[in-house]
């Protein structure tokens, strides 16, 4: 091979390189040989919790495998479903590990949407835990170590409470999600986490009642990284969360960065039936500075990003957008302005660089009645007051408030979106969302 040859096969190959980077699951010889720590092996039903957690004796549930480890070591999690010792269905780190997913049950192989290890607490989740989060971490945490979690299924629409066919269009599974006064009132993130250094790639976060992904970055001097803390949100299916799918926020002046990329974000439904509120494919909060690119951020129910706290320091580039009910970016340029724009407009913006968006439409592999019943999501209010009725006049005549009636109604709201639905979006649209691991 000739030089100038050498030069253009080693240019392709470092290209090559590049492009697999931005969604590649990491190396299983690298998982199982970490640079710290230990490593703890759970493959569920034939582990053992009182087992060391060797490949050879593997533990049987990730909570007590959490509770075993150091911080800085490592638990490795085989296909299969999980829902918590005894069905409680949240997992509380206490240290700081790196949980990887997505192993074949020998762990000869690994691939997250291949080998499913799918986080899918039960429908009396909500009776034994009702304020849990399913992966989390305190504000009160003392992060010393990364914090990586990588390859997993979040999955909520079995413990969510629905209604029976209130708010429930043709086709769709489920009635609409029951919030509020009279309901069970769901509070659980799929995964929430506070720490220095974190990473959450390769998952698929589905029908999680309050935020599918929310990371609070801080504690950087804690290991040495003196107001440099990042917050990783790449290569993710995150499909009909409630609130918002990625929220990130530092909890210090100057935490850090929040890099968010390659992530495919769609039906992000309201806080409450109203529509009216949040319904955020990404939240832009404080302290940290953002990087949005390369994401598929489409139907959701409120804007596609939103940025309502003044952060100026803000990138956001190459990203698909389309469909989102109250357009693409919502902000706040100045006190008592409100804004929402499209994609096209984003070259006015002052932020420190908005290349390449786009707002068009992209065919993704959603399910048809659940998609159908989104586009034509719809809220109505009736009120049935007459100040003059007889009840009235009489509650008036004592010193009584007036009462009237008020009847709403929701064409759909947070129904549970099949699961399995959501695993046909990895790799939907070339360069761009969530890539095959």
């Amino acid at each position: 091979m000739n030089a100038t040859n050498l030069r253009n096969f080693s240019l392709a190959a470092l290209l090559l390189f590049a492009a697999a980077q931005t969604a590649t699951a990491a190396d299983l010889k690298e998982i199982l040989n970490p640079k710290t720590g230990k490593v703890i092996y759970v493959i569920g039903k034939g582990g053992k919790n009182k087992n060391p957690g060797t490949k050879e004796k593997p533990m049987k549930n990730i909570d007590k495998a959490m509770a075993k480890a150091e911080s800085g070591d490592t638990i490795v999690v085989a296909e299969g479903t999980f829902k918590g010792t005894f069905g409680v269905g949240f997992w509380e780190m206490t240290k700081s590990v790196n949980l990887y997913g997505g192993f074949k049950r020998d762990f000869s192989a690994r691939n997250p949407i291949k080998h499913l290890t799918v986080l899918q607490p039960g429908q009396d989740r909500f009776t034994k835990a009702p304020k849990k989060h399913m992966i989390f971490t305190k504000n009160n945490f003392e992060p010393k170590h990364p914090i990586i979690v990588d390859g997993f299924v979040f999955e909520q629409g079995q413990m969510n409470p629905y209604e029976g066919g209130k708010g429930k269009p043709e086709g769709v599974e489920t009635g609409m999600m029951k919030v509020g006064a009279g309901s069970r009132n769901p509070n659980a993130t799929c995964l929430t986490l506070f720490g220095a250094d974190l990473t959450v790639t390769n998952n698929t976060f589905v029908n999680c009642t309050n935020n599918a992904v929310r990371l609070k970055v801080g504690g950087s001097r804690g290991i040495g990284l003196n107001g440099k803390g990042r917050a990783l949100v790449a290569n993710n299916v995150i499909v009909a969360s409630r609130m918002s799918g990625v929220e990130v926020y530092g909890t210090e002046d100057n935490a850090g960065t929040a890099d968010i990329h390659h992530n495919t974000i769609v039906f992000t439904w309201s806080r409450v039936k109203d529509l009216a509120t949040l319904g955020y494919g990404v939240e832009i909060l404080t302290k940290v500075k953002f990087n949005i690119h390369d994401n598929v951020i489409a139907l959701n129910i409120g804007p596609g990003v939103n940025n309502q706290r003044f952060n100026s320091h803000i990138k956001m580039d190459n990203n698909a957008f389309f469909g989102n009910k109250k357009k693409d970016f919502w902000f706040n340029p100045a006190s008592n302005t409100n804004i929402r724009i499209n994609a096209d407009e984003f070259e006015d913006l002052e932020l420190d660089s908005v290349e390449g968006n786009e707002n068009k439409f992209i065919k993704l592999p959603l399910d048809k009645a659940y998609t159908a019943g989104v586009i034509g999501a719809s809220y109505s209010e009736k009120t049935d007051y007459n100040p003059d009725s007889q009840a009235n006049k009489l509650r008036g005549a004592l010193g009584l408030n007036k009462r009237g009636k008020i009847k709403s109604k929701v064409s759909m709201f947070a129904n549970r979106y099949p699961w399995k639905e959501a695993l046909k979006l990895w790799g939907a649209v070339k360069g761009k969302g969530a890539q095959n691991p």
